[in-house]
């Protein structure tokens, strides 16, 4: 379904704050179903923005150490 990248390791940590995120964004959808699917899509898509737009995530990344 996704281009997973082999570094990314799905942790049941991650489903649960995803679940509450949705609980609160799209209660209907609140499920680890979907809690796993949109945690491959995001992981995905950075991924693929590395490809296409490094620069993008570097931006993102100077925001990040500004913000620390």
């Amino acid at each position: 379904m996704y281009n997973i990248p082999p570094d990314y390791e799905l942790n049941e940590k991650d489903v649960e704050t995803t679940i509450n995120w949705l609980k609160l964004t799209d209660p209907e959808n609140a499920n680890p179903e979907t809690a796993i699917e949109f945690l491959m899509y995001q992981r995905t898509v950075v991924h693929q923005k590395w490809h296409d737009d490094p620069k993008s995530l570097e931006n993102i990344y100077a925001k990040y150490k500004e913000a620390k």
